[in-house]
C-alpha cells in the first residue's frame, strides 16, 4: 500500500472522515496516473468506473454543445474529486476531461468504493454530503452567471479557474491562465467580442495583462474583490484566493 495514496485519500473532502481501515482498502487497491500536459483523459460517453482524485496540478471538466462548442464547467486542483456517478453505478461519462499542466492523478477503483459502501452504510451519508455541497454551489454559480453583469461574470469564469487550481506561475509569481477569450465567451454564452471588451477594460485597471491565449492575473486580490457579493462566494473564507505578489 502507497502512503502517499493513504495521504491523498484522506485530503479529499468525499474521504476524509472515512474508517482508516477503509481507507488502508482502497489506497491498496488505487494507481497513480501522470498524463501528459493538455491530453484528454476522457471524452464524453466514454466509461469511467473510478473515482478521480487530483494530486498534483489540475483537470478541467467541460462539456460540448450539439454545435460543437466547448463548454468549460470547472477546473478542479489538488483534492478535487471527480467521478461520484462512478460510485452510484453510472460509469458513462456526460463530461470530458482535460489534464492540465504538471497533472497526477489518483484512481480509485469504484467497484471497492461501492463495495465498502455495501458494508458500513453509515458512510453513505459522506457522499450525500458531498453531493449537497456541489449542488449548492451548481445553483450559486447558475445564479450568478444568469443574474450578474457580464464583467462580474468574466472576472468570476476567471477567478474559478484560479481557484480550481489551473494557473501556471510566471516568473515574477503572478498566475497565467492559458485559456483562450473563445472558450470563456462558449462557456458564458455571449460573444469573443463582448469577453475581450471585459477583458480590455480589466487590463486598462492594471488587473490582468493579455496575450495570445494567455491571461496574466496582475491583482488576484483586486479580482477577487469585484465578485465579493457573488453567491458563488458565499460561505467561502476570506483568505481563499492564493497569495500572489500583485503589482
Amino acid at each position: 500500500m502507497s502512503e502517499t495514496a493513504l495521504n491523498t485519500l484522506r485530503r479529499a473532502r468525499l474521504f476524509r472522515d472515512w474508517p482508516t481501515d477503509s481507507l488502508r482498502r482502497l489506497a491498496g487497491e488505487s494507481h497513480f496516473r501522470q498524463p501528459p500536459r493538455r491530453s484528454h483523459l476522457w471524452r464524453p460517453g466514454a466509461e469511467l468506473d473510478s473515482v478521480v482524485i487530483v494530486v498534483r496540478g489540475a483537470i478541467e471538466v467541460g462539456a460540448f454543445t450539439r454545435t460543437g462548442k466547448k463548454l468549460i464547467l470547472h477546473t478542479g486542483g489538488p483534492g478535487y474529486v471527480y467521478g461520484l456517478l462512478a460510485v452510484t453505478g453510472q460509469a458513462r461519462l456526460p463530461h470530458y476531461l482535460v489534464a492540465l499542466d504538471d497533472t497526477e492523478l489518483l484512481l480509485v477503483p469504484g467497484a471497492l468504493v461501492r463495495s465498502i459502501l455495501a458494508e458500513q452504510p453509515a458512510l453513505w451519508q459522506t457522499l450525500a454530503i458531498e453531493l449537497a455541497h456541489r449542488y449548492r454551489t451548481a445553483l450559486a454559480g447558475l445564479t450568478d452567471q444568469l443574474s450578474a453583469p457580464l464583467s462580474k461574470r468574466v472576472a468570476l469564469s476567471l477567478y474559478s479557474l484560479l481557484r480550481g487550481g489551473s494557473a501556471e506561475t510566471g516568473p515574477d509569481e503572478c498566475p497565467i491562465l492559458r485559456v483562450s477569450q473563445a472558450d470563456l465567451a462558449a462557456t458564458l454564452g455571449v460573444t469573443r467580442q463582448s469577453v475581450n471588451a471585459e477583458l480590455q477594460a480589466m487590463a486598462r485597471a492594471g488587473l490582468i495583462a493579455l496575450d495570445y491565449g494567455r491571461i496574466v492575473i496582475l491583482k488576484p486580490l483586486d479580482l477577487r474583490a469585484m465578485i465579493e457579493d457573488l453567491d458563488s462566494l458565499s460561505k467561502r473564507a476570506p483568505d481563499d484566493m492564493p497569495k500572489r505578489r500583485a503589482r
